[in-house]
């Protein structure tokens, strides 16, 4: 259940420690979940206040499938449960299924893809929230509206035995926006690609336009068959770890706002191409085999419409690979709660992520207990895309760059690479120990381009070395010390 707390305060009474005058309280429509009423649900929902105005709104969705005390009965559902002034009771529950139908594809022989093999009839179809129990909400257009991001998978209907199913390699991201004003929920995809051998392809996907594997311009028709006449469909695994039980706890897709612009980002990690490797076998991918990818969607019109993705990853030779990635396994990435105001359209995201150790979650049966550390990163992105100089956001990613010192771990002398941004001539890179002591200072300029680091007197252990330049560019890497 959701207990909430709440006080006034200002500044100053944090400054001073001032004891606070709290209220704590439930909420009825939770209270009623939590006491088995109906007699099971799983809600999963982020929560938004405006201090401002004191209004307060959960937003996410419900995987039900029940009948309650009075014999009313449910299905999924998006929700919005808000009060528009915490200090009044006037809670305001609105929602809509979650369940959308789609078609049921049939190969060219005229045999359908999905069966019922318990029934032995085609499967009813639908896109339905799986696998996004870690999201967020924020609001927009001065309260008046509220957006999510999740995941949506095709599902089944129940067959005769009450038992449904989902297709785990059938996921996309997408939004979900409710409007305060007219009560409406509207649904945007957030990859929202079309099939080259798809019928119209200058279809752009809009509100309510829903994602369909094999059929990407939403025509009704398949767009493309196998050489032996089977439907072709796009995959789609917007979580960064491969294994498919794992990805009800592994998963989160976050959004974050600067509402005074209308500038909003959805921030997800894909695990499509590891999950080729590692759970099909797939030797063409095995250079995926513990990589990741950081998508980012934007959007410059308070959510109603979103860019193409922002890919940023790891793998050296690849066209989104990111130096700043090398040598680092990006996992449960949060944005900070504000897009910060560059000028000239230009926004800064900023981003907390764990640099696993292993790739896997240990908490789940996979890797070893071997932890990681904390980072932080930023990206700045231009937000005035959409006109007639650029469709899609631009993304600045800076010329200098730190390499990954080497040997890793090290006994004694470790190198470190770096470049230099053109027109920056000098910087600085520093080496700190576990404890966040400054242990080592190397001054750099554009006469060398690698530094060695004796660490003969230093104890064994975790370092971090961290490079300046010009005020524009720094970043920070991590070495082991093994003596």
């Amino acid at each position: 259940n959701v207990l909430l707390a709440y006080a006034d305060f200002e500044e100053m009474d944090f400054n001073m420690q001032s004891q606070l005058d709290w209220t704590f309280t439930t909420l009825p429509v939770f209270d009623d979940w939590h006491n088995e009423n109906p007699t099971w649900n799983r809600p999963s929902h982020g929560m938004i206040a405006d201090p401002s105005t004191k209004k307060i709104a959960f937003m996410g969705y419900n995987q039900a499938n029940w009948n309650d005390d009075d014999g009313n009965t449910a299905d999924e559902e998006f929700y919005v449960y808000y009060n528009n002034d915490i200090d009044t009771e006037d809670w305001v529950y609105e929602s809509i299924s979650s369940r959308f139908p789609i078609f049921n594809p049939q190969n060219e022989d005229g045999s359908y893809v999905f069966m019922n093999d318990v029934d032995n009839i085609p499967w009813d179809l639908y896109l339905s929230p799986t696998n996004s129990g870690h999201l967020s909400t924020v609001y927009s257009d001065d309260c008046s509206k509220l957006t999510m991001s999740i995941n949506m998978c095709v599902v089944t209907g129940n067959d005769s035995a009450g038992d449904s199913f989902y297709y785990p390699w059938l996921h996309a991201p997408y939004v979900v926006q409710y409007d305060f004003d007219t009560g409406e929920f509207t649904i945007i995809t957030q990859d929202s690609f079309v099939d080259e051998d798809a019928v119209n392809q200058d279809y752009v996907h809009g509100a309510n336009d829903l994602f369909v594997p094999w059929d990407t311009d939403n025509d009704g028709l398949i767009d493309a068959f196998s050489e032996d006449g089977n439907v072709l469909m796009y995959n789609g695994w917007p979580i960064y770890f491969y294994d498919t039980d794992t990805a009800f706890h592994e998963n989160y897709m976050h959004i974050t706002t600067n509402e005074e612009n209308d500038w909003m980002v959805n921030v997800w990690s894909d695990g499509l191409k590891n999950k080729y490797y590692n759970e099909d076998g797939d030797e063409d991918y095995v250079e995926w085999a513990n990589i990741a990818e950081i998508y980012i969607t934007a959007s410059n019109d308070g959510g109603a419409s979103w860019s193409e993705p922002i890919i940023m990853n790891a793998k050296v030779g690849d066209d989104n690979y990111a130096p700043e990635l090398q040598g680092i396994m990006p996992c449960y990435i949060y944005p900070g709660n504000e897009i910060q105001d560059l000028g000239d359209n230009w926004g800064l995201v900023h981003l907390m992520f764990l640099d696993d150790n292993g790739f896997g979650s240990y908490t789940q049966g996979f890797g070893e207990n071997n932890g990681g550390t904390m980072m932080y990163s930023a990206v700045k992105i231009n937000f005035g895309f959409g006109g007639s100089d650029a469709d899609e956001p631009v993304v600045v990613v800076p010329n200098a760059q730190l390499g990954q010192n080497y040997p890793n771990p090290f006994n004694g002398n470790t190198t470190i690479n770096f470049s230099l941004d053109e027109g920056i001539s000098a910087g600085t890179i520093e080496i700190f120990n576990i404890k966040g002591q400054l242990v080592k200072e190397f001054s750099i300029n554009d006469d060398n381009s690698e530094v060695i680091w004796d660490a003969s007197n230093q104890a064994s252990g975790i370092y971090f070395y961290k490079m300046k330049s010009g005020g524009r560019y720094t970043s920070t890497k991590k070495m082991i010390l093994l003596k």
